[in-house]
């Protein structure tokens, strides 16, 4: 993933409400139990001001992870996404209608 791919990553997380950035704890921790690699790097993230990879591939505590970083952050973004329609799926009768269609 290119830096502005990365930082793509770190403006959606920054973007997300309170609301938001609780729903993905939730819908990770469903899936994987209550701490895994999405939500490790959700929180370095989230912690910085401004994005600096290497003080994130710091904070990371796993070297696998921070061996398969732009991957990692490639499969944060898509959780991310997910979750987000996942939360707003209820939000509007047209979502309503297209989550029953699909």
């Amino acid at each position: 993933m290119s830096k502005t791919s990365s930082d793509k990553v770190f403006q959606l997380i920054r973007s997300l409400s309170k609301a938001e950035k609780r729903y993905f704890k939730v819908y990770t921790s469903k899936q994987a139990g209550d701490k895994n690699n999405h939500q490790l790097m959700f929180d370095a993230i989230d912690k910085q001001k401004k994005y600096d990879e290497t003080l994130l591939k710091k904070n990371l505590k796993n070297p696998t992870l921070v061996r398969s970083l732009p991957i990692a952050k490639t499969r944060l973004y898509d959780v991310i996404l997910r979750a987000l329609n996942a939360y707003h799926s209820n939000s509007s009768i047209d979502a309503q209608l297209k989550r029953t269609l699909h």
